[in-house]
């Protein structure tokens, strides 16, 4: 698919491209809430930074900490 193409499915249809089946949960609701068709729904960018930082922030701490990780306690 060609750049306009895949911005034209983005826009127009609302496709996205499939995440990969080992991405980890924490990671996909984080993608799954930024490409919101609503823009009133996806995080401010400094959302994302504060959230991309905490997972930084416990991996150090815990290697594991994408495959014990509770979703909804995290975002």
């Amino acid at each position: 698919m060609t750049p306009e193409l895949a911005a034209y499915a983005v826009c127009q249809k609302n496709a996205r491209s499939p995440l990969p089946q080992h991405c980890p949960a924490a990671l996909r609701h984080l993608i799954c809430h930024c490409w919101s068709s609503n823009p009133d729904k996806r995080p401010h960018f400094d959302e994302i930074v504060s959230t991309l930082e905490r997972y930084s922030e416990s991996l150090e701490q815990d290697p594991d900490f994408f495959a014990n990780a509770i979703d909804h306690l995290l975002l």
